[in-house]
């Protein structure tokens, strides 16, 4: 079980994290308002069938708007390592919560991003 467990939540981290640091870098890379590029990256991602036999498309939807934050946070690669855990974590805490109710995987990344900015804040 805890395999099982530990196996679940690399996933989780890998697809978080690819999902916010694409979204993050293709906005800022081709100069595109961040709505598209979370638009583009989730088409993209959720096209591949890894992800859909994964079932992993609630993921990468919450993921696309973790990096959908302001590059005024100086986040950096690492800086989405730190945003992914926590994200990855909250979704498989609460993946089975708050069924039917909107705004979940916004709230979701919304969390992920300023749990991380605070704790780096205090940490700094």
């Amino acid at each position: 079980m805890n395999s099982q467990l530990n196996k679940t939540l690399a996933t989780y981290f890998v697809t978080f994290y690819l999902a916010s640091f694409l979204t993050f870098q293709l906005a800022e890379s081709f100069a595109m308002s961040s709505i598209l590029s979370a638009c583009l990256v989730t088409l993209l991602v959720c096209s591949a069938p890894w992800i859909k036999k994964a079932k992993l498309e609630a993921l990468v939807y919450c993921a696309s708007f973790a990096g959908m934050c302001s590059p005024s946070l100086d986040l950096g690669p690492l800086g989405f390592v730190g945003i992914s855990f926590i994200g990855s974590c909250l979704f498989l805490l609460l993946k089975n919560q708050f069924i039917g109710l909107g705004g979940k995987l916004g709230t979701m990344a919304f969390l992920s991003c300023a749990l991380f900015v605070l704790m780096r804040q205090l940490y700094v």
